[in-house]
């Protein structure tokens, strides 16, 4: 497996805020500005950071998103 700063950390709790962080800018930058769907959504995440979300875990984050 390569190298990725993205996942560079030694601290599991560190990882999972990064993760968070990746998708809440992932659903702002894609879905929110650009107006992508969420299945693409899904497979950037799967693609380039090799995150396997669920649809209905990724809606949740949107509402949670246009919330705040």
């Amino acid at each position: 497996m390569e190298y990725s700063p993205y996942f560079h950390c030694s601290n599991r709790k560190n990882l999972s805020k990064m993760n968070h962080d990746i998708i809440a800018q992932t659903l702002r930058t894609y879905f929110l500005e650009k107006g992508k769907t969420i299945k693409l959504i899904q497979r950037y995440l799967r693609m380039k950071y090799h995150l396997i979300m669920d649809e209905k875990l990724l809606e949740k984050r949107l509402q949670n998103l246009s919330v705040n």
